[in-house]
């Protein structure tokens, strides 16, 4: 099976649709280290307005791994976001990002 382009994924980061932003950051947590081009505009997405679509936002960025290291600061500020299901999403992206 062709895998999915994490730059076209990047796109429905921007949709007006908070789960088509979901899924878009759910499909680049499973593409993995493959996701790393698309790791800048995974950072400006920790800031969106859905709980949901930081969570994922934060697997991906986790599962991408130590190439992701540029989102260090941006997964650090999350570690405060309101909700605790954000939080322990930047906490477990943040220790896969500084542990591999």
């Amino acid at each position: 099976a062709a895998r999915a382009d994490p730059l076209l994924l990047v796109l429905g980061l921007r949709s007006p649709e908070a789960d088509e932003r979901e899924k878009a950051a759910f499909a680049l947590a499973e593409l993995g280290p493959d996701a790393e081009p698309a790791t800048r505009a995974l950072m400006v997405a920790l800031a969106d307005a859905a709980p949901a679509v930081r969570v994922a936002v934060a697997q991906a960025l986790g599962r991408i791994g130590k190439a992701a290291s540029p989102a260090f600061a941006p997964l650090s500020a999350a570690l405060t976001d309101p909700d605790p299901a954000v939080r322990n999403a930047a906490q477990a992206a943040l220790l896969s990002i500084t542990s591999r």
